[in-house]
């Protein structure tokens, strides 16, 4: 070799032999010899059934991204997988970065990359993107109204985008997704984040991560491994999830530090959009902190919250006036269930009238804050704090509990000021709050308190009936008047 390079290994066909492969060479095989000016490092991140884990792999064969003034700057090629390496200062001004085949972009730890008109990934096509040991490499893209910021347009759907580090910042146009699809598009294909530091920010009627405005059903998949995420809605959109009439996808999360945040209206933090329901949403792992800025829930959707199930990490749900947990104002929560199977789950509503996990507030007008659904929470530790009217675990401000709301095992605190700890909020309208179907405690430690009415069972001008409670259980219910603990018999009724 010449130049102080050093051999590496052969690449046949494009795979890295290493000492003692045996290959078989052929007609038509490609074999080049690799040296170390040619390398490029970068890192891989995976899922090994429990934790992201770090492969270093270097590049030989790529093409250097360069700073345009263009309107269009294609890369990659069809059928087939492309490398680009990000080195310095990238400016793309006006320009659309398009992608075509499988392209892989690894972001140097001294690149800076600003894209004026985004990253278009359509349909059939997809985007990884890697860092480098120090993860440093920033990628700044940002697009125009109905594009995403990485993904699509009004004009097509999103293909797959994969991020395993670097810092990287997506600002959707109107009506798209900061990382997703556009203006009126489904997102039918993966979103998939193992690691970096990732701000994405939603369009007006997109989610920060997600769908574009008006887009409908289920379709496509949200899955997070690892990273520290910040994704915030525009107005009307989820923070991760729905754009405007969207549904929240689905949606796991396993690992990774994850902040999710809607604007206005009904948008969840995770789930739906501004009348979108909440997709299947399942956490197993990580530290997670959703937020609704309004009438919508921490973590859910509208009159359907979609099937929620987390089994575990710490996660803390919040709504201003819709449940930290369920559904939205103004509705009733009538789709959907939620399942808490493990991990430590905080949610809570922190204005008026919505529960700390189910549905709601209803309005003057009777419209919505009944809890149709059901609600089982078999272990964890749960804390859960209603609106000043709501339920801690039940329905909101004059909502009536029709579904079915079962503790078989963790330990559980509901707290509430009109409302039941567990069961009905008040009915502070003249109606409302009423329990139609009894309430079943039958293992776990359980605190319940109200502070003006009912600890297990309906809240203030509210009646029905109360709850099964089996000496499986401890259960420790009371209001401001006194606690009394009910741990006696095979089974008895409270409330």
């Amino acid at each position: 070799p010449a130049n102080g390079q050093s051999f590496i290994c052969w690449n046949i066909n494009g795979n890295e032999m290493q000492p003692g492969d045996m290959v078989l060479i052929e007609a038509d095989t490609t074999v080049a010899a690799v040296f170390t000016n040619d390398v490029v490092y970068y890192i891989e991140r995976s899922w090994n059934g429990t934790a992201v884990v770090e492969t270093k792999k270097h590049c030989t064969d790529y093409e250097l991204l360069h700073s345009s003034n263009s309107s269009w700057y294609t890369i990659g090629q069809e059928g087939k997988t492309t490398w680009y390496v990000a080195q310095g200062n990238i400016t793309m001004n006006g320009t659309t970065l398009t992608v075509r085949g499988d392209v892989r972009i690894i972001l140097c730890d001294d690149a800076d990359v600003k894209i004026k008109d985004g990253i278009e990934v359509k349909t059939g096509y997809s985007l990884t993107i890697y860092g480098q040991a120090g993860d440093t490499g920033r990628l700044d893209s940002r697009n125009n109204d109905g594009d995403a910021g990485i993904g699509c347009g009004p004009n097509s759907g999103v293909g797959d985008i994969t991020i395993h580090g670097g810092v990287i910042e997506a600002h959707g146009g109107k009506y798209a997704a900061g990382i997703g699809s556009g203006d009126e598009r489904q997102m039918g294909s993966h979103i998939t984040i193992y690691g970096g530091d990732i701000k994405a920010y939603g369009g007006a009627y997109g989610a920060g991560i997600g769908s574009g405005d008006e887009t409908g059903g289920d379709n496509g998949y949200i899955d997070i491994y690892g990273g520290t995420i910040y994704a915030k809605g525009g107005t009307d959109g989820a923070g991760i999830g729905g754009g405007n009439e969207g549904n929240g996808r689905h949606i796991t999360i396993w690992g990774g530090e994850v902040t999710a945040e809607s604007r206005n209206n009904q948008a969840s933090g995770i789930g739906g959009g501004d009348d979108g329901g909440g997709g299947y949403i399942t956490i197993n792992g990580g530290v997670i902190h959703a937020k609704s800025d309004y009438i919508g829930p921490g973590i859910g959707g509208d009159t359907n919250c979609g099937t929620i199930i987390i089994n575990g990490g710490n996660v803390t749900a919040e709504g201003q006036f819709g449940a930290g947990i369920g559904g939205a104002r103004d509705e009733n929560l009538v789709k959907g269930s939620i399942t808490i199977n493990g991990g430590t789950v905080t949610a809570r509503c922190l204005a008026d009238g919505g529960a700390g996990i189910g549905s709601g507030a209803c309005d003057q007008y009777q419209s919505g804050g009944d809890l149709r659904i059901p609600i089982t929470i078999n272990g964890g530790t749960v804390k859960a704090t209603g609106g000043s009217n709501a339920a801690g675990i039940g329905s909101g401000q004059d909502g009536n509990v029709t579904g079915q709301i079962t503790i078989t095992g963790g330990y559980v605190e509901a707290t509430s000021v009109e409302g039941a700890g567990i069961g009905s909020g008040g009915g502070v309208w003249g109606f409302g709050g009423e329990v139609e179907t009894e309430i079943k405690i039958s293992g776990g430690t359980v605190i319940a308190f109200s502070q003006n009415w009912q600890a297990i069972g309906h809240g203030i001008n509210g009646g029905g009936k109360g709850a099964e409670l089996y000496d499986t259980a401890k259960v420790t219910a009371g209001n401001s008047s006194g606690a009394a603990t009910v741990q006696t018999a095979d089974k008895r009724s409270y409330g």
